[in-house]
This record gives C-alpha cells, sequence and structure tokens, in this order.
C-alpha cells in the first residue's frame, strides 16, 4: 500500500571519478565485482563482498529517511538468524556515517537488533542504478547477480528455494525513468510533458479554470504540488485525488482513515497491498491532474472546482464524493494532568524525529504532533486528534518505536500525555454510490 499523499524522492546524483572510467552497470546474470564496502560498526569497519563468498548475499539499498526500509531492517534480522551460515544482507545507504548511526544507534536501543550498514556508498549505487528505494539485489554463492527486486519479494520461502538451487520466478525491479520538469509549473497544461489529445479524459480551457486529467504516466514521478491559483497530482488513485480535493489540502485529511467508502465494489478504489500487484493497478486506475484559476480568484476556488469535475467524470463509476460530519473512534491524545511538564528552557530550537526517537527542544507542539499524524502513525485504523491544548513551544525527549500507540503512551506517561481511544464527531471524506 502506498503511503497517504506522502511520496518521498530519491533524486537522481551524478558523480565524477577523477582518471577512473565509470563503473559498467551489471545486469542479472553478471558476475558480481568484489565490491568494498565503509560500514558503522567499529568492530566491522570495512567489508568486501568475498568476504561472504559461499553465502546467498543481498544488498539492501536504503534510507533512514524511508519506512519501507526501515521496516525492512527488522525483517532482516530474524531472516539472517533462520539461515544463519547461508544468508546475509548487507544495507547500504548514500547517507554519511554519523546520520546513520545515530538511527541505528537509536534503532538498536528499541528493538536490540544490532545493523552494521555502508553508508557514503557510491560504487555499488553506480553498478546497481535505481531511483526508488527499498532496492534489493541477490547475489548467489558465487557471487553472480540472479535478480533485483523490491523488499517485498525478500521473504523466507523465495530464500529457501535459492538456497536449495531453484531461482524463484522473481518480479525485476525496473524503475521508469523520470522526465525532468519544473513541478512548480502546469507540466501538462504547461505542455511540459506532451500528451496526446486521446489521452485527456478531461481537458476544460476557460476563462474562469483551466482543468486537465490524464491517465497515469511514470515519466513523473508521483506527488501532489499544491501552489496559489494552480493545483497538481501525478499518479494518484480515485481516492488520493478525492482525499487531496475534497480535503482542500488540509494535513488532516492526508491519510486514508478520513475517508469511508460506502461502495458495492471497492476493486477500482483501492489500491492491493502487494507492491507488485499495486504497480499494475496503477497502470490502470491512477490518474495525473491539473487545475490552475486565474490570478486574483480565491485558491479554494480550484478545489471545489476541481471536486465537481471529477464528480462528473467519475459518476461512470457510479460513484460520487463528498464531505460529512460523522461521529466515530478516535485515537485521542489527552492530558492526564493539569501540571506542564513540557514547558521549554529555551536554547537553540531542535526537532529530530527518526522513527525510534523524538527529541524536540524550543519547538511547537504541533510540529510533533503533525509527524506522528502524517507519517509514523499514518496507517491508524482511526483518525489521530490533538486535545492536548498545547499550542506553545516545548521541550520533549523520547525513545520508542513511534509508530506503536502503546509504545508511545509508555513514553509520554512522563510528560502526562496519553492516548486514548474515544468517538469523537468529525468531518469524513465519504465515496458512496450514486444509485
Amino acid at each position: 500500500m502506498r503511503p497517504s499523499l506522502i511520496v518521498l524522492l530519491l533524486l537522481p546524483v551524478a558523480f565524477s571519478f577523477s582518471q577512473r572510467p565509470m563503473p559498467k552497470k551489471i545486469e542479472i546474470g553478471d558476475a558480481c565485482p568484489d565490491i568494498s564496502f565503509r560500514m558503522t560498526s567499529p568492530e566491522m569497519p570495512a567489508l568486501k563482498l568475498s568476504d561472504f563468498r559461499g553465502k546467498l548475499v543481498i544488498l539492501d539499498f536504503w534510507a533512514t529517511w524511508c519506512q519501507p526500509c526501515r521496516a525492512f531492517l527488522k525483517r532482516t534480522d530474524s531472516l539472517e538468524k533462520k539461515y544463519h551460515h547461508r544468508l546475509r544482507v548487507i544495507p547500504v545507504s548514500e547517507e554519511d556515517s554519523a546520520t546513520i548511526s545515530s538511527y541505528l544507534s537509536n534503532f538498536f536501543d528499541v528493538t536490540h537488533i544490532q545493523v552494521n550498514s555502508a553508508f557514503q556508498d557510491r560504487t555499488a549505487r553506480m553498478l546497481f542504478p535505481h531511483k526508488f528505494i527499498p532496492h534489493q539485489v541477490w547475489i548467489d554463492s558465487s557471487q553472480r547477480v540472479i535478480a533485483i527486486t523490491d523488499e517485498q519479494q525478500v521473504n523466507d520461502s523465495n530464500i529457501a528455494s535459492v538456497l536449495d538451487g531453484r531461482v524463484p520466478r522473481f518480479v525485476t525491479k525496473n524503475d521508469p525513468e523520470l522526465k525532468d520538469v519544473d513541478f512548480l509549473k502546469p507540466v501538462i497544461l504547461g505542455g511540459q510533458l506532451t500528451v496526446p489529445d486521446s489521452q485527456f479524459l478531461i481537458k476544460q480551457l476557460t476563462p474562469e479554470f483551466n482543468i486537465a486529467l490524464t491517465p497515469s504516466n511514470f515519466q513523473l514521478i508521483g506527488g501532489a504540488f499544491n501552489h496559489h491559483g494552480f493545483l497538481s497530482a501525478y499518479n494518484f488513485s480515485i481516492l488520493e485525488l478525492y482525499r487531496l480535493l475534497a480535503g482542500r489540502g488540509h494535513t488532516e485529511f492526508i491519510n486514508r482513515n478520513r475517508m469511508i467508502l460506502e461502495v458495492k465494489d471497492s476493486s477500482f478504489l483501492v489500491d492491493p497491498t502487494d507492491r507488485y500487484a499495486d504497480m499494475l493497478w496503477s497502470k490502470d486506475h491512477d490518474y495525473c491532474f491539473e487545475i490552475s484559476i486565474p490570478d486574483g480568484q480565491p485558491d479554494s476556488l480550484k478545489f471545489g472546482i476541481g471536486l465537481q469535475q471529477l464528480n462528473d467524470y467519475f459518476s461512470k463509476y457510479n460513484i460520487v464524493c463528498q464531505t460529512e460530519t460523522r461521529t466515530r473512534e478516535c485515537i485521542v491524545l489527552t492530558r492526564t494532568n493539569a501540571e506542564d511538564l513540557l514547558a521549554t528552557k529555551g536554547g537553540h530550537p531542535v526537532d529530530q524525529m527518526d522513527g525510534y526517537k523524538a527529541k524536540i527542544v524550543n519547538t511547537g507542539f504541533g510540529v510533533f504532533f503533525f509527524r506522528l499524524q502524517s507519517y509514523f502513525l499514518q496507517t491508524l485504523p482511526e483518525p489521530l486528534i490533538d486535545e492536548t491544548g498545547l499550542i506553545e513551544k516545548v521541550d520533549l525527549d523520547i525513545q520508542c518505536d513511534l509508530s506503536n500507540i502503546a509504545a508511545l503512551n509508555d513514553a509520554l506517561a512522563k510528560y502526562g500525555l496519553a492516548f486514548k481511544k474515544e468517538k469523537r464527531p468529525l468531518t469524513y471524506i465519504v465515496v458512496r454510490n450514486l444509485h
């Protein structure tokens, strides 16, 4: 399942090699050179691929800001323990040693899982170019590349098959070539991307607004871009478009838990949880959308017109979208006592949250809550509500799994805060059948 309206882009980076030829891209079936890595662990500060000859090696390209990457780190520990002397997963990152070491230290303190990662990698990135992470390269016991996949295919069944000498039917991860465009301007309406007239599902150019809707286009990175007088969304599902437009870009509607489906058939609305199935589904069910309004018009107009246009077009699927107030169960952050235990002592502002540690110094409490709501707790089935009344700058320092409500409650208790399940009336985005 894709993150809710939160899209992270790993920008392609060009490197120069003085007096050396560019490394040749390694393909599936090729022998892999003996790559050397600088590692974060003082006990093993460097290693080479040949150190693991005779084992199955999986290079795991990752970053500390990548949520699927972080989740995968937990899985690799159990897999390596199960196939102790036959499997080695090597995390590989372009980030610097300090960034990775800090994250892995917090990760260990909470999970008790020790991870040694390569840092500031250049060579492996050049040998196995990619645009999106997680990105996994499978190298067999003879140091030959047998697969390039996403992290979901790194599972017990596939590993067991490879170790038994049977290469599974892997789905090769092929990242699309992205077109270089300026997302601060209309891409489709502005002519930065050539789209044949036959591809336009909606194209209206009027004095009041310009609007376009086309099928998905994987030359563009998926994401939403909201500017004054102009709104765009690329490779969004119908539900994501509705959340953006009916939610008028407000952060409380970022997550799916503020949407209610009352439809008989949701197969064309809800993307599969499997990454590969989701990619195939997206080709047929995602859209690119742009709308612009003239200068001087209220910015809210683009949301109202856009929603009306989408409702008109998608009525052919017997659906309509609107907002309604419903009373439903929520996760509410409350204060457990009247004493203010978070008042800042001042100093240089700090805002650090990495999944296993949150340190906020002289910074608004809303920053902490927004990060929880929009990132670490975005997959909760219930909406998250802040009823603490904290609007001042605070100091807060906790160490726990920030995606786990129970762990958060234990950590926040010292500040007199707690999450509770309670019913609250909220505005929801409702998609229902027309008849």
